[in-house]
């Protein structure tokens, strides 16, 4: 998939919260995202939110250590077992609106907590666990409008301004 810096793309799949990537080597990314080593060798493609997420849009995937959304030894996504836990009675299914809607706030947010996606200009050959940030991950049946900021090639580290815009360093 070849994209072009500036361009708003329909995308969905995983997404992470831009601040925990900014600054950050292919490798350390690689680490926290949970890539196989070298996915990001030949570069990848910062990628911000630009349209709101609604309930129902997204899943829990809890964080980059459980690769697929899966926690080590169970066979439910973080998504299935936390709506199976709550779903037992009207104070549980409540509880599961309320953090529906928390997780909508968190998603919709701007700045440094906004919603990114790190694309891979080479399809990563695994997905081993990682160092441990929360991920999210947008359904495919409802792609979301993200704006490509940034290709990063070689030693490149994408970076925020006070002002909001991205640069590569």
């Amino acid at each position: 998939m070849a994209l072009v810096v500036g361009s708003i793309e329909p995308l969905y799949g995983y997404i992470g919260i831009s601040k925990s990537y900014f600054g950050k080597s292919s490798s350390e990314l690689e680490s926290i995202i949970g890539y196989n080593t070298g996915a990001l060798a030949k570069g990848y493609w910062f990628a911000r939110l630009v349209e709101p997420i609604n309930p129902g849009e997204f899943e829990f995937r809890g964080y980059t250590t459980f690769p697929g959304g899966i926690p080590d030894g169970k066979s439910a996504t973080t998504h299935d077992a936390l709506k199976s836990r709550l779903s037992g009675n009207a104070i549980d299914k409540a509880s599961w609106q309320k953090m529906l809607l928390n997780a909508v706030e968190r998603l919709n947010r701007k700045g440094a907590d906004q919603v990114c996606k790190v694309i891979p200009i080479e399809k990563p050959k695994g997905y081993p666990v990682g160092d441990g940030i929360a991920q999210y991950e947008i359904l495919p049946a409802f792609p979301k409008k993200f704006r490509i900021e940034a290709e990063v090639t070689g030693n490149g580290r994408v970076y925020r301004r006070p002002d909001d815009s991205i640069y590569v360093a």
